[in-house]
């Protein structure tokens, strides 16, 4: 590109450096210059190239030409000739900033410590992170959103620890010479340049002047389109839009479409300014329904650039980068800086103020570069830092109304600056003190959001509020948080104008709040459209926080405490909510009167959102720290007063006790909801709590009769405590009385609450942490929690985002007992100690909270053999202002109520009792016996004053009523600590003894009601006990006389029991017998042992009907799959990409069977699938939740368990039923030699036929051959007859179809099939049993258990195939059968000839290109053993069935001993033979034992190895070969485990012999045990002696494959893996104990596709261990024609179909099947044993062994596709996922 600017003083970059350097020499060097050379230069660098049809390409920029032109020579300028050297210089100085100040990208790791960090958005970054002392402390993960920068090094963010090794505050001199005051000159006229440059090209709709550069480019005229991104519309959208306007491809529109949402703009189109013209107005009139609006049709939005524009403004944001860059390199450069954009005048476009509002102009990555520009520049020192904040709060308003009305997400708006300014206290304080931040924030929130929507002085909100109102204006509440965030310790007098400047307009919009959403009692009819409620909610939420951070800050000083205080009277008296509407009326009650404020709740509005008077109440509990009481802290006469104060609460509280009695039932859900939410822990600490207090506050300031008569009368009460009070019935009787029931019952605990809700300070002489202490309690005895579940009920404010402040309260109250498991979490229990504080009524426990707390209560109780019962807990002291609180305990109208309530009890005809208005008044009368007891009131006389209503006798007198059993233990205990306090009181002052008349008064009654309560609990447990002695007795004598009567009835009918009565003698012949079976254990070869079978019932799970063997056709349901679970792993390049690790897919792949092992009829199965496959269909698509199954791939759920399947597999009995075991017949004859030579003849006599098979020239020649070479050897040597038919076998032909139909699905699923051919369809039913038998004997010993304890689903499955293999030969007889005629034969015959001999030619070595150490050898076997059978006995289907005879054994012993010298190949040994372990009695016998002379067999083995072996180094000796023979033999024994215990499981379930007892426990499966049971010689060097079998394996080892790998291997050539013998259980990828190592690891990550920029979700697949970007359009590839996602392309590569991943950033596991998939947790657990999946609460987490032992066996054991099924079917997920996409 430097080639092409013209040479010209100007243009030449050497002549313009000179040039400058000489103006600067001159001192007329300027900015002017600089500007004018970017302008000129910035377009040589973009290319726009002609395509082949002349028509115009797509522009690209050469950044890196940039740099070298116009970057390089700008740092010349400022740092000299040497300027490289002078960076490095900097650089080596540690001439950096203290602070870290790395801007954290999106999706990049954050951590923030619990115990150091000033608040929770103080944050590292992970280089910060490893390398600070926060890593061994307790701290929080979580991924950025991008914008913020981390506070490393920053003192005020951090309590302790502020810095990590990098960013320590060493003092170390700056060098001077480097940056001198010449060079700042310089750099203020570049920085200058730059600012002023990059500030007027980056907008969206420039208006710069670019000038022409040469006129070759000024005739073509060439203009770019460009296309901004908005989130408002969605990427498919912007797609279709490319694709049907732009007329590109899909693949070019997905890749603009990525640029768009990375970048926010792309340039989709070059060509002429009329073109481009007509392509902006086309996209624009193409209206899209957006997101935001379903009504609004926004256009796209679209620009019009000439080229020259474009490419300065692709410069402009390099040099922006550039620029942030350097300005790191010196505190000198970034004063510079600062002082230029602080210094300048508003009327330049590059000041500060500028720069900030100019943010609504540009597009993501143009303010991305101005952000980072500002962070790196003024964040790194404190002053600098400050002054940014100063004009950050000037601009405050504009900016936050600019992003108002953007559509940008709030990280990508200079308004996310705040986070970073308003968070650091001495800012912020100045702010609020000097700047009026405070103000300026609330009032730009009231003006923006609230202003709007207020009507006569109340905020309402419109029914469309969910939508119009801005969610985006609540950034303003949280940058107010941050801005109150931290409390001040010294207050100046600006500071406290400033806080009560911004209070006014808080008050403002609490005013609008007071009363909003008013609701009145529907009557006669339901409401009919349920009114809007979730905004003020909504805003509720928002503002609590705020609300409790200004309480806080009014309680450190007196002064602001009072104004706010009366401010807050103040605008009580303008609103007057409920107050202005209220008649006084005297109410009388007990001889005492009160002026109530009449106020119908139940006909007259009534509001849930009362913000002031609760301000109102947080303030007034600070008031005694000041020694201010409510009286003296305003003293105008126009205050409300303390009625008048509460009754909107009060009034609050009626209703919402109404509600719960069932008075309000017409007026909906939205009422409902909003009773939720005002109990619920977001939202109780500034609504319930708060009311509570106002009551308490009412309690203490008014006299306590007149207030609980100011309660009774809101609650309609005061008549009730009248002598035979009856309800008037205004509605039906039932209803009427439920509801005056239930009122007294809200009535009751209403005042539990008010008297014994104390632990808030300042209410009770407690403290925060007994705060959390009493909350912890009540949820502890609710049930035992885990810390996720206890930090859930807990409120958020508890510990102000950090959990670690309210741990050291947790565990002094409860102890932490760990999960023993993975699947469970480790919970927390309260201690013993604590339970006598658990509170029944607690006032934050709903409904069901209560019920479960009081039965767990109760229960252990009575455990512990106590009084059943919960009694109220000790109460802490009140403080001064709320003692008076105690005396409603003693007052006249309580005692009225007590009374009330005990004599209702005892009537048995008063209508308005329930059992819980005893219990509530006892808890009550508990309180007061209590408090007498603490001694903390003087004034408390509660026993003393109790004696008016005679209340011991009233609850003596109750015990024996039998209308409260349920309380009489609570009665017990109420009377034993009243007589107990009385005792103490007749101790302490002597008084005369208590006399009335109902006390001398002596009867029956009385003197049991008297009796103790300790003697009473002792005789009612003593009943207790003897009633349950009793019913054991009489259970035992029931047992007794049945069995009895048993015995008597099979004496009187001997004869029809006498076949199960056997004599001693029978009974040891059976146990000899048995015995003898035992030592006959094989189960094949001549000397099997044969299995009688009893006939085998199967019940159809759809019409539980019986089936016996093979009287109809049923089937299990089966899933087949793709698999390479066993493969190996290897790199490999696919469509040209880079190198990822997957599994090599040719070796070991192959089709996977599962199974229920439910059995269906096969018609009951159609019937069902039909039924099914109608239902699906018939769905409309739209409202479908995510699809489980797809019936067009003939997928169904099993009926019974919900088993995801694809096939179902017949049920064959079991094949030695098919078969005469008994009867000897010519495969008995059969061994090695005689087989060998039959197949080697046959076999060769076939090599002609080919593919193309010719029915008359072709079928003459094989028949030929077959009479000579089977039908004349058989003769010879086994006295054969052809013509023998032998046994008719009748299998239903269901059996038949359904067996071939299952055999063809395995062919389409195999991950190597085409169409479905005759020519080796059998084939693939062979390989896929072995293949299933070999992952199941993995995942067996992956499990830990012997072979005899895998589960029914598995011994169905497995038994299902072995017999539809065995069956193979009888199921096509008729096929197989040769015609009359001589000269053809059946296509099926042919085809299996053809197979036969590919498997034989293997074998016998005849395939260059296989040698042993490619064969799989127990699938080899497999398809050997079934397939002989029909090659040999086309006609004879009496030997079609396999059955274990000599025939199946010579071929299993055959290629065992293939095996073994497979082992001897490959087997790598120590070359120092140190295997030798045993004990010599002296030198002479060792010497003796190494000079034995080994066997002939011996001898082979070594000869084998030392050929043949393709690891062997070193050669063998005289003097190592006797321990070598050793080693051998042992290592022969050990590799050869695998293919027997995978033999052992397919001859079970083809003979039905069982399996060694010896086998029933892991580790058992001795080579001596196997080797029994399969009729093997013990002596593993028999099979190496002199014979037929050895030349057969000297032939095997000598072939050319084996050769040529050993001479790779030694030249140090690549080779390919081979087929492990014994191979190792297949694991996952190695995960790292610690999760912060695997989020550091892939915090740099970027995507393959898109190097700018960091992937968002980095997934790692947990087999080969690559990581993908994932869910992203860059990385989507196509399958098939389909775009699917990186990971979904991964899994087809990887997986073949099934793919278990994790997503890092994430924590979660992500399991992927054809198009369908589910998440679920990581197997990392907390310090907690509980998970974090999406990192939602940032615990350390650290790797769980079992819980990634059990995802391991999920995808060993191939459940992946039905752990997605049964997780789809139990989530309800509204949207369905695109799995696709991911």
């Amino acid at each position: 590109m430097l080639g092409e600017i013209q040479e010209n003083e100007l243009t030449t970059p050497d002549k313009v450096k000179k040039s400058w350097k000489s103006k600067i020499e001159n001192k007329t060097f300027d900015s002017a210059d600089l500007i004018n050379y970017f302008q000129i230069s910035a377009p040589y660098f973009l290319s726009i190239p002609r395509k082949d049809d002349n028509e115009i390409g797509t522009c690209s920029f050469d950044e890196d030409g940039a740099k070298t032109a116009i970057i390089d020579i700008i740092q010349e300028i400022i740092l000299g000739n040497r300027w490289e050297e002078t960076l490095a210089k900097l650089k080596a100085s540690n001439n950096v900033s203290s602070v870290c100040g790395n801007i954290f990208k999106n999706g990049e790791p954050t951590y923030s410590c619990r115990e150091c960090s000033m608040d929770p958005t103080c944050v590292l970054c992970a280089t910060c992170f490893k390398k600070s002392t926060h890593r061994n402390h307790k701290y929080k993960m979580s991924t950025s959103f991008g914008g913020g920068c981390c506070d490393c090094g920053d003192p005020e963010a951090w309590k302790k620890d502020y810095f990590c090794e990098d960013h320590a505050p060493v003092e170390k001199p700056e060098i001077d010479s480097l940056i001198t005051d010449e060079t700042k000159e310089i750099c203020g006229i570049v920085f200058r340049a730059i600012l002023a440059y990059c500030v007027n090209q980056l907008q969206i709709d420039s208006d710069t002047n670019v000038p022409d550069i040469d006129n070759d480019t000024n005739n073509e005229d060439v203009y770019c389109t460009l296309l901004y991104n908005d989130e408002t519309h969605t990427f498919d959208q912007v797609i279709n839009t490319l694709t049907s306007i732009v007329k590109c491809e899909q693949k070019e529109a997905v890749e603009y479409v990525t640029s768009i949402d990375r970048d926010g703009r792309s340039v989709v189109k070059c060509a002429t300014f009329n073109a481009c013209m007509k392509l902006k107005n086309e996209i624009e009139k193409k209206g899209m329904r957006t997101a935001l609006s379903s009504a609004k049709v926004q256009p796209l939005k679209v620009a019009i650039f000439h080229k020259n524009t474009v490419a300065c403004q692709t410069f402009a944001l390099q040099a922006l980068h550039w620029f942030q860059e350097f300005l790191g390199y010196s505190a000198k450069f970034r004063s510079v800086f600062c002082d230029i954009v602080l210094t300048s005048n508003t009327s330049t476009n590059y000041s500060l103020r500028q720069i900030l509002l100019y943010d609504i102009k540009l597009w993501k990555t143009a303010r991305s570069a101005w952000h980072r520009l500002i962070i790196s520049g003024m964040l790194m020192e404190y002053e600098n830092k400050k002054e940014l904040a100063i004009n950050f709060t000037k601009v405050y308003t504009n900016i936050m109304q600019d992003f108002l009305r953007d559509d940008h997400y709030h990280s990508y708006s200079v308004v996310s600056l705040s986070v970073q300014l308003f968070t650091v206290p001495t800012i912020a304080h100045h702010l609020i003190a000097q700047e009026s931040a405070f103000f300026k924030l609330m009032h730009t929130y009231y003006s923006e959001c609230i202003e709007k929507y207020i009507k006569n002085k109340t905020l309402v909100f419109p029914k469309n509020a969910a939508t119009t109102f801005n969610k985006r204006a609540h950034f303003i509440i949280t940058d107010l948080r941050y801005l109150l965030t931290f409390k001040p310790e010294i207050w100046t007098q600006e500071l406290r104008l400033g806080f009560l400047h911004g209070i006014q307009i808080v008050l403002r919009l609490l005013k609008c709040m007071q009363g909003m959403d008013a609701v009145t009692r529907q009557v006669g009819q339901h409401m009919e459209y349920e009114p809007e409620w979730e905004s003020a909610f909504t805003l509720h939420i928002k503002l609590s926080s705020l609300i409790t951070a200004i309480i806080d800050w009014c309680s450190t000083d007196k002064v602001i405490l009072i104004k706010v205080y009366r401010m807050v009277l103040s605008a009580l008296n303008e609103t007057k909510f409920i107050v202005s509407d209220v008649t006084p009326e005297v109410k009388e009650l007990s001889d005492h009167s009160a002026t109530c404020l009449m106020y119908d709740v139940s006909s007259k509005p009534v509001s849930i959102h009362l913000p002031l008077t609760r301000l109102l109440a947080g303030l007034y509990i600070h008031l005694q720290k000041f020694n201010l009481t409510f009286d003296n802290v305003s003293t105008t006469t126009d205050k409300p007063s303390a009625e008048q104060i509460i009754e909107p609460v009060l009034c609050t509280r009626t209703m919402i006790s109404q509600v719960y009695a069932g008075m309000w039932r017409r007026n909906g859900y939205s009422l409902l909801n909003q009773l939720y939410f005002y109990r619920n822990v977001k939202c109780r600490s500034e609504m319930l709590d708060r009311d509570i207090v106002t009551l308490q506050m009412g309690a203490s300031l008014i006299e306590s009769n007149e207030f609980l008569i100011h309660v009774m009368s809101k609650f309609n009460l005061i008549q009730w405590t009248e002598t035979n009070f009856k309800p008037a019935l205004l509605n039906s009787e039932e209803d009427t009385i439920r509801q005056i029931v239930n009122m007294i019952d809200e009535f009751l605990e209403l005042l539990i609450v008010i008297i014994g809700e104390r632990y808030l300070p300042g209410i009770g002489q407690v403290t925060d942490d007994d705060r959390i202490k009493k909350e912890i309690i009540q949820q502890l005895c609710i049930k035992p929690l885990s810390h996720s579940e206890l930090n859930k009920a807990l409120n958020d404010e508890h510990s102000g985002g950090h959990d670690n402040d309210i741990e050291p309260v947790i565990h002094e109250i409860a102890t932490f007992e760990k999960s023993t498991s993975a699947d469970k979490k480790g919970v927390y229990k309260l201690k013993e100690e604590y339970y006598n504080e658990f509170n029944m009524y607690f006032y934050h426990y709903t409904r069901e909270e209560k019920s479960k707390s009081e039965e767990m209560q109760r229960q252990r109780h009575k455990n512990k053999s106590e009084l059943i019962c919960c009694p109220p807990p000790k109460l802490p002291k009140l403080t001064d202002p709320f003692i008076m609180i105690a005396n409603l305990l003693q007052c006249d109208v309580m005692f009225t109520i007590i009374k009330t309530v005990l004599l209702q009890s005892a009537d048995l005809n008063c209508q308005t009792f329930a059992e819980g208005h005893l219990q509530k008044i006892l808890h009550i009368i508990g309180y007061g016996i209590q408090e007498e007891e603490s001694g903390n009131y003087q004034f408390l006389k509660f026993l003393e004053r109790s004696l008016k209503i005679n209340l011991l006798p009233l609850m003596e007198e109750l015990i024996s009523s039998p209308r409260v059993e349920s309380q009489r233990d609570f009665l017990i205990w109420t009377i034993k600590k009243y007589k107990d306090v009385q005792l103490k009181n007749n101790n302490l002052h002597n008084p005369p003894p208590q006399t009335t008349a109902a006390s001398s008064t002596t009867s029956e009654s009385t003197t049991l009601a008297s009796i103790d309560g300790d003697t009473q609990m002792e005789t009612e447990q003593a009943m207790k006990e003897r009633r349950a002695k009793l019913a054991a007795q009489r259970r035992e004598k029931l047992l007794a006389d049945m069995a009895k009567a048993q015995k008597s009835f099979i004496t009187s009918h001997a004869e029809h029991f006498k076949d199960d009565i056997k004599t001693e003698d029978e009974s040891s012949m059976e146990w000899q017998s048995s015995m003898e079976e035992q030592k006959k254990i094989a189960c094949i070869g001549n000397e099997r042992k044969i299995a009688h079978n009893e006939p085998e019932t199967s019940t159809c799970i759809l019409c539980s009907e019986e089936a016996i063997n093979n009287r109809s056709c049923m089937v299990y349901p089966a899933f087949i799959q793709k698999s390479n679970v066993l493969g190996h792993h290897k790199t490999v390049i696919l469509n040209g990409d880079e190198d990822i690790q997957n599994p090599d897919t040719e070796l070991k792949a192959s089709p996977y069977i599962n199974s229920c092992g439910h059995e269906m009829h096969v018609g009951c199965h159609q019937e069902y699938f039909n039924n099914e496959m109608q239902k699906e269909h018939r769905r409309p698509f739209r409202t479908r939740n995510p699809s489980i199954f797809n019936v067009d791939k003939k997928q169904f759920l099993c009926p019974l368990c919900r088993f995801l399947s694809n096939a179902v597999l017949p049920i064959i009995p079991p094949l030695n039923t098919l078969s005469d075991g008994k009867t000897k017949c010519v495969t008995d004859a059969i061994n090695f030699d005689l087989w060998f030579q039959l197949m080697t003849n046959y076999i060769n006599s076939l090599q002609f036929i080919g593919k193309d098979f010719k029915v008359m020239q072709e079928g003459a020649l094989i028949r030929e051959n077959y009479q000579e070479c089977v039908v004349g050897f058989l003769k010879e040597h086994c006295n054969f007859n052809p013509s023998e038919d032998g046994q008719q076998l009748n299998i239903d032909t269901e059996t038949n179809k359904y067996s071939k139909d299952f055999i063809a699905s395995t062919k389409k699923i195999s991950p190597t099939s085409g169409e479905v051919d005759d020519l080796d369809l059998y084939t693939y039913a062979f390989n896929t049993c072995a293949y299933t038998i070999e992952v199941l004997e993995m995942f067996m010993r992956s499990i830990d258990k012997p072979l005899s304890e895998m589960s029914v689903r598995y011994r169905k499955c497995i038994s299902g195939l072995v017999r539809l293999c065995g069956y193979y030969g009888r199921m096509n007889f008729e096929l197989l059968k040769m015609k009359n005629d001589d000269a053809s034969i059946t296509v099926s015959y042919y085809a299996l000839l053809l197979c036969a001999r590919e498997t034989y030619d293997t074998l016998f070595g005849r395939k260059p290109d296989l040698s042993i150490l490619e064969w799989d050898i127990f699938n080899m076997m497999v398809s050997l053993l079934f397939i002989t059978r029909p090659v040999l006995f086309p006609q004879n289907q009496q030997y079609l069935i396999t059955r274990g005879d000599s025939l199946d054994f010579t071929i299993f012993e055959t290629m065992f001993a293939v095996n073994l010298l497979k082992i001897l190949l490959t087997i790598k040994l120590n070359n120092d033979f140190d295997y030798d372990d045993m004990d010599y009695e002296d030198e002479e016998s060792s010497q003796n034992l190494l000079n034995q002379e080994l066997t002939t067999e011996e001898q082979n083995i070594l000869n084998i190895y030392e050929k043949y072996n393709i690891y062997r180094e070193m050669d063998i000796t005289k003097e190592n070969e006797y321990k070598l023979k050793r080693q051998l033999i042992q290592a022969l024994k050990d590799e050869s485990r695998t293919y027997l215990r995978c033999s052992c499981i397919l001859f079970h379930f083809m003979t039905e012999v069982a399996l060694p007892d010896e086998m029933n426990q892991q580790g058992n499966d001795t080579f001596e045990v196997m080797a029994d049971y399969l009729n093997l010689n013990n002596n593993i060097t028999n099979y190496f002696s002199n014979s037929n079998l050895l030349i057969f394996l000297q032939q095997c080892a000598q072939h050319n494959g084996v050769i040529n790998y050993r001479n790779k291997l030694k030249a140090g050539d690549e080779v390919s893996p081979i087929i492990e013998v014994n191979p190792k259980i297949r694991e996952l990828r190695e995960l790292p104990d610690d999760y912060s190592d695997l989020m550091n690891s892939v915090s740099l990550f970027t995507c393959r596709n898109n190097e700018r920029e960091d992937s968002r979700n980095p997934t790692m697949c947990l087999v080969c261990g690559d990581i993908l970007c994932s869910q992203t359009y860059c990385c989507q590839r196509e399958i098939n024609k389909t775009t699917v996602g990186a990971c979904n392309y991964h899994t087809e590569v990887c997986g073949l179909g099934a793919g278990i991943f994790l997503r890092i950033r994430d924590a979660e596991i992500l399991l992927l099947g054809q198009n369908t998939g589910c998440f679920s947790s990581a197997p990392y657990l907390d310090d907690y044993g509980e998970t974090d999946q999406g990192l939602r609460r940032g615990n350390p987490l650290h790797l769980c062994r079992e819980s990634y032992k059990k995802l391991q066996q999920t995808w060993l054991s191939h459940s992946i596709h039905e752990e997605i099924a049964r997780k789809t079917e139990s989530q309800s997920n509204i949207f369905q996922i695109q799995w696709n996409h991911l």
